[in-house]
């Protein structure tokens, strides 16, 4: 039963999350404030689905560094955004007129597609996991700025995504990267 509840930690870290972004509060630096808001809580959900994911079959040394890792990577793909701007202002960061790089769905699949590929090719399964574990990281963050933004694939464009569907989806990357 216990075991269980872990499949719920990422989406009630969502939750949790975007209640915390929308309280008012009267700080001058309120958007400083909602960016880490918001990195926290990719880099919590980043975490917790990847230690579900590998609760079960990993040394704690190998899911302590692993799952730092995945919190980290999902934290980081806002960087993409102070790139795009060229610019370290947090209000130039949040003002683009278009997504950044790493917020296109599409390059967190062709990096999931390589890694697998080329693990399974070379019979290297630390570098599947690897893949598994850097689309976990990238997805979830896609999928928690999908609810607002919809899922951008490059290509095929943007599939809107619900509040409902952004949590089910959530729920169910670390029974995928499993």
């Amino acid at each position: 039963m216990i075991s269980n509840f872990w499949y719920l930690t990422p989406p009630l870290i969502c939750v949790f999350g975007d209640f915390s972004l929308h309280l008012e509060t009267t700080n001058k630096n309120r958007l400083l404030l909602r960016a880490l808001i918001d990195s926290g809580t990719h880099f919590s959900v980043g975490a917790l689905a990847w230690f579900v994911a590998i609760k079960d079959d990993a040394s704690v040394k190998q899911m302590i560094s692993e799952v730092f890792l995945a919190a980290i990577l999902s934290s980081l793909v806002d960087l993409d955004h102070f790139i795009a701007a060229g610019s370290f202002d947090i209000q130039d960061a949040v003002s683009l007129t278009k997504r950044p790089f790493l917020h296109n769905s599409s390059v967190t699949f062709v990096i999931l597609i390589v890694l697998l590929a080329y693990g399974t090719i070379l019979q290297r399964t630390l570098v599947s996991r690897l893949g598994l574990l850097v689309f976990s990281s990238m997805f979830t963050h896609q999928i928690r700025d999908s609810w607002r933004r919809g899922l951008w694939f490059s290509g095929l464009g943007v599939i809107p995504v619900n509040y409902y569907m952004y949590l089910f989806l959530t729920f169910l990357m670390p029974i995928l990267c499993k």
